[in-house]
């Protein structure tokens, strides 16, 4: 994982907030192995928040998920285009609404995240 301590409070949480929605578990979703299928759309499903609610460019994803900029970009297409189904949309307004309201959101960017 990233060196910068908010950005591993942030993608603890991301991962936190992933496995009590998905029922995977967080070390899993931040696992740097080859997993399951399920594991696999929840990690997608943590990269894509990190990218969408924290504005973090694809390289800082990856970076932070322990993978490349390219593997980044590849979980974030495929879990927007599981946004076309309304089930999977409403999910990850939720999961964007939670991460948005978190305690503490305000002390990452004075932090200079």
């Amino acid at each position: 994982m990233n060196g910068c301590e908010p950005d591993r409070a942030r993608t603890a949480l991301v991962a936190d907030v992933v496995s009590l929605a998905t029922g995977i578990e967080p070390d899993e979703v931040l696992s740097e192995r080859r997993l399951r299928p399920a594991a696999v759309r929840a990690r997608h499903m943590a990269m894509y928040l990190a990218n969408v609610v924290y504005g973090w460019p694809l390289q800082r994803v990856g970076q932070a998920f322990g993978r490349d900029r390219s593997t980044a970009s590849h979980a974030c297409g495929a879990i927007e285009d599981l946004r076309d189904d309304p089930v999977m949309d409403r999910l990850l307004d939720r999961l964007e609404a939670c991460l948005r309201h978190a305690p503490g959101g305000d002390l990452f960017e004075q932090a200079g995240a």
